[in-house]
């Protein structure tokens, strides 16, 4: 978790939606036959989906809201929307590995919505932090069902912005690595010993 950058917004005491259905990525064809399967759902789309192979598209393109949206944009849109969308670039039940916006958008307190992986286990209660898909019936199931259940969404969005407050933060994790290395260099050679002293006096 990036605390210092994904956060919720002080200055609002509620939130206010402007945005329905939120996709903030890249195109891909894993992610373009998705999308191509809910154009009739109010989503918007943000990053490089005006390609050429999408040219004559035009219900795609009519859904594409900016090339991409970055730093204190981007957490004022997970901040204003009812629903977060993540669509993994890969399969991730067929390979490993987890993106940052399944720890960036709870983090500022929106609601997810994102395809399942094993490895979400590891850090969210299913269904009470985070929600998640198998497949793309599913998928336009729950945006249906939470589009029109504000309640449980929003309930589901603050277990979720409760749990990433205990999540591992970046610098949590570089000091884990810096640790490590120190670990297994310790005692190996002079200029590894070097390496740890100055890693030490620089925090």
């Amino acid at each position: 978790v990036d605390a210092g950058r994904y956060r919720p917004l002080p200055e609002c005491s509620s939130r206010h939606y402007g945005h329905e259905i939120v996709f903030v990525g890249g195109c891909n064809p894993r992610r373009q036959a998705v999308i191509a399967q809910l154009l009739d759902l109010p989503i918007e789309l943000y990053g490089g989906w005006l390609q050429k192979r999408n040219r004559f598209n035009l219900a795609l393109r009519r859904r594409v809201r900016g090339k991409g949206v970055w730093g204190p944009e981007l957490v004022e849109l997970y901040h204003s929307s009812k629903i977060v969308l993540n669509i993994s670039a890969w399969d991730p039940e067929e390979f490993s590995g987890l993106n940052l916006r399944v720890f960036d958008v709870p983090a500022t307190g929106a609601f997810l919505l994102t395809d399942y992986s094993p490895e979400l286990e590891e850090y969210y209660a299913i269904g009470a932090e985070i929600v998640c898909f198998r497949g793309v019936a599913e998928l336009r199931e729950k945006l249906r069902y939470f589009l029109d259940h504000p309640a449980e969404r929003e309930a589901i969005a603050r277990r979720g912005f409760q749990k990433s407050l205990t999540l591992p933060t970046i610098t949590d994790r570089v000091k884990n690595m810096v640790d490590m290395v120190l670990r297994d260099g310790r005692g190996r050679s002079g200029e590894r010993a070097d390496f740890a002293d100055d890693a030490n006096h620089h925090g």
